[in-house]
């Protein structure tokens, strides 16, 4: 309960607005872009088996995201987010990281492989960051690191990221490792999409700080995360129906990631289903799925506009996602390969932040 208690503190303290079927006020899409504009977005109560919009909780919720809905053949040019970030990304990088490792003999280091494995496919938004992340990892290390790219479940995916560390298939697993998982429930909240309320001037704090909670919990099950990631807005992609309110999902079979996402389609009358990224766009033209809900990367980066037609754009984010290794394999490190791997981790956050600093809704 006291680790519990902490991950809860820690959300609250920096003002994340969650979105869940577990009685948290949740931000919904607004009816219109005009109203999205003039207000801020309703929080929906989710309680099973339906989910009520009520003024009361909107005059509460001053500070929820807001939603703009268009056409999402509009987002072809260019990256989408509802949310802009405001100052520059350089306290996003891996600064003292950089600074330690600037007077390391690398020649005296031993040299170290790992095997990482990520659900995202190559040419995307999430394998550039990724891939920069860790060729920068080479070349600070002069070398003495190298790694071997698993994609889009090649050897593990997102729901069997866990078993592929403790087994010793990966050393080093990127993505949303706990959302399928049963071994560590005292993280669900965080596979909750959430809305972060800070300036990101402090979001590098914010980053940190979930990293440090996360880390006394993940000691009672032999994992270590080696930092947090930087998550994308969330956005509803559908074929037939223009997503305004949670009810607008009744009866309809959505793509989710699983955890909290699921429990939220159900409990808003919809069918979840989870199926890999690499199937989506065939699933929606086959329309064996009415729609998905996923980052604005993805819809982006797998050109989904081109088949679904209708988007419902949030400043609410994806679930907390994260790399991490086992704790075995982070205690056998040296203090360089250590900080060596915690910068790898912030300048894959770093790239990812600067390519969708100046994002922006195109409607």
């Amino acid at each position: 309960m006291k680790k519990m208690s902490l991950v809860i503190a820690l959300i609250l303290t920096m003002s994340v607005t969650l979105l869940s079927g577990c009685g948290n006020k949740a931000p919904a899409p607004s009816a219109s872009a005009a109203s999205s504009k003039e207000a801020s977005a309703p929080a929906a109560e989710a309680s099973a088996p339906a989910v009520e919009a009520t003024a009361e909780s909107t005059k509460e919720a001053s500070s929820a995201p807001a939603a703009e809905t268009t056409d999402a053949s509009a987002v072809e040019e260019t990256a989408v987010s509802a949310a802009e970030p405001s100052g520059d990304s350089d306290g996003i990088g891996a600064v003292k990281e950089a600074a330690f490792l600037e007077g390391v003999d690398w020649s005296q280091e031993p040299e170290l492989h790992a095997v990482v494995a990520a659900e995202v496919v190559e040419g995307t938004l999430g394998y550039n960051s990724l891939k920069y992340g860790l060729d920068w990892a080479v070349e600070k290390s002069e070398g003495k690191f190298t790694y071997e790219l698993s994609l889009n479940g090649a050897l593990v995916g997102n729901a069997d990221m866990v078993d592929g560390l403790y087994s010793g298939i990966i050393q080093i697993g990127n993505g949303k490792a706990f959302i399928n998982a049963s071994f560590a429930p005292e993280l669900e909240c965080l596979t909750y999409p959430g809305y972060y309320a800070g300036s990101w001037e402090d979001y590098p704090a914010f980053l940190e700080a979930a990293t440090e909670v996360c880390n006394e919990i993940y000691a009672d099950y032999g994992l270590h995360e080696i930092a947090s990631d930087i998550p994308n807005s969330t956005i509803f992609l559908m074929n037939d129906v223009l997503v305004q309110k949670p009810e607008d999902l009744k009866g309809l079979i959505v793509r989710v990631s699983g955890g909290a996402l699921a429990s939220s389609v159900e409990a808003w009358g919809g069918s979840p289903t989870v199926i890999a990224l690499g199937d989506v766009a065939t699933a929606l033209e086959r329309r064996t799925i009415d729609g998905m809900i996923t980052g604005t990367g993805i819809v982006n980066d797998f050109k989904l506009y081109e088949i679904s037609k209708n988007a419902t754009f949030t400043t609410f984010h994806e679930g907390y996602s994260n790399i991490m290794c086992t704790e075995e394999y982070w205690n056998n490190l040296t203090e360089a390969q250590q900080k060596l791997l915690e910068g790898f981790v912030k300048e894959t956050v770093k790239y990812n932040y600067e390519e969708t600093a100046n994002w922006k809704p195109v409607m």
